[in-house]
């Protein structure tokens, strides 16, 4: 991860953010800057990641976030407003610590349906790559899909995804192994458009 944005969304006459921790480990936390606004005008909590040292896998729980519960005598509701890794849309979500997503625990509703405004399709990640990159897209509406890779003469080198999908943020994983350096196009089919970008080999 080289930098993280989230946006978490609540009831602010049911619910008062207290802190925001990045993952609890310390090689972690030592590799990156995180700067938040927890006491936001607009019921929202804005966070910035960025590496400062060498970007570090995570995986798993990113961090935790806690609230004071104002009125127990009334539900509330908690979102998942914005979630984007290195630039991109992330797929992911949050959850009460032990439970399940969009539970209702104690009148706490936790909703983690980020749905797609545009049908897009992103850069791939890493660009250049080698041997694999991971192709994401994102979708608002359900329906069938398509994910293929051509070369440069316009032959289809491999068909990576078709089927039905539901709206939201899908990505897939080419693993070009067998296949020599050079640029590639990677193209995405759907029954409304066509969209198509370029990625590069390097070995």
């Amino acid at each position: 991860i080289e930098g993280m944005d989230i946006e978490i969304g609540y009831d602010e006459d049911i619910f008062n953010p207290l802190s925001i921790t990045f993952n609890n480990s310390n090689e972690v936390v030592e590799n990156y800057q995180t700067v938040s606004n927890l006491l936001s005008k607009d019921r929202t909590i804005k966070t910035v990641t960025w590496a400062i040292e060498e970007p570090q896998i995570v995986e798993g729980k990113i961090g935790e976030v806690s609230f004071n519960w104002n009125n127990k005598n009334k539900s509330g509701k908690i979102w998942l407003k914005e979630f984007q890794v290195n630039d991109e849309p992330a797929v992911g979500g949050i959850s009460l610590i032990g439970l399940s997503d969009n539970d209702v625990v104690d009148g706490v509703n936790i909703i983690n349906s980020l749905v797609p405004v545009e049908l897009s399709l992103h850069q791939n990640y890493p660009n250049p790559f080698n041997p694999q990159t991971t192709i994401k897209w994102s979708m608002p509406l359900s329906g069938i899909v398509s994910l293929e890779v051509y070369n440069l003469q316009g032959q289809l080198v491999e068909l990576l995804f078709n089927g039905q999908l539901e709206a939201g943020i899908h990505e897939q994983i080419w693993d070009a192994t067998a296949y020599p350096s050079g640029i590639y196009f990677y193209r995405m089919t759907t029954n409304k458009k066509t969209l198509q970008k370029v990625m590069l080999l390097l070995k």
